[in-house]
């Protein structure tokens, strides 16, 4: 999304502080629009994919949102995904700074700390996120059983990230019925106990083909033909290098 920043944009206790204004994403947040729409298979599996598509164009380009969260993924009438809350990104020519923020609890690995900050900081999310969909296109009952009305979490929260043996949801994804949903939740489990570094990217072109196979889910297809936005946000300029002009494109 398009945005304006201003230095001195509000005062605050006697003192001006910069301010982003945002273009108007048009839309709904994540939570809303799965409460609309959880029957509908294909929509969600067609959610999961563009999800897919907007973490590998954030990984190829060396970028990080640093707060992927129901509230900050807004999706539009025609299923494109927008990102809006822009506090904690991370691009290149931040390299060696701290981070302002660690994200919302209930997206974030256990693990993570305020000296995370690099490319890297958006693979717990992206992992969480688009496992918790994928689970909802084998298993849409899912959501009533472990997503509370009102919570601020997909499928899985905070409490259970941070321990998942005794998880008073994990349980539900570990011992399904289904093997497909077994394995997601064998994977997210691995990855809560694992080094913020370590954990691996949610690429088409690696993890993503053997998850896939393995849920024989057609989510990921390599020689598909994906629509992105054509080129990337001017605000961008003078914090990218230049080979990465085109990562924009149709694949």
């Amino acid at each position: 999304m398009g945005f304006e920043y201003l230095r001195d944009g509000i005062l605050v206790n006697g003192t001006r502080r910069p301010i982003l204004i945002m273009e108007w994403a048009d839309g709904i947040d994540l939570i809303s629009w799965i409460n609309a729409n959880v029957e509908n298979i294909d929509a969600v599996t067609a959610v999961a994919r563009r999800f897919a598509d907007l973490a590998d164009d954030l990984q190829t380009m060396g970028i990080a949102h640093g707060d992927l969260q129901h509230g900050n993924i807004i999706v539009a009438p025609d299923l494109s995904l927008r990102l809006v809350d822009y506090d904690g990104l991370y691009v290149p020519s931040l390299a060696g700074y701290d981070a302002v923020e660690v994200g919302h609890r209930n997206y974030q690995s256990p693990l993570r700390r305020i000296s995370h900050f690099g490319p890297h900081l958006d693979r717990f999310s992206n992992w969480l996120i688009y496992s918790s969909l994928v689970c909802l296109t084998v298993d849409p009952r899912l959501w009533g059983q472990l997503h509370e009305p009102d919570g601020e979490y997909l499928l899985l929260a905070s409490e259970d990230l941070r321990d998942p043996a005794n998880s008073p949801r994990f349980p539900a994804l570990l011992q399904h019925p289904d093997e497909r949903i077994r394995i997601i939740a064998q994977a997210v489990t691995s990855l809560t106990g694992m080094p913020i570094e370590a954990i691996p990217s949610l690429e088409r072109s690696a993890l993503l083909k053997p998850m896939a196979r393995s849920l024989d889910l057609k989510l990921v297809s390599s020689g598909e033909a994906v629509q992105s936005s054509g080129s990337r946000p001017q605000w961008l300029d003078g914090h990218m290098s230049s080979d990465r002009d085109n990562v924009f494109a149709y694949r």
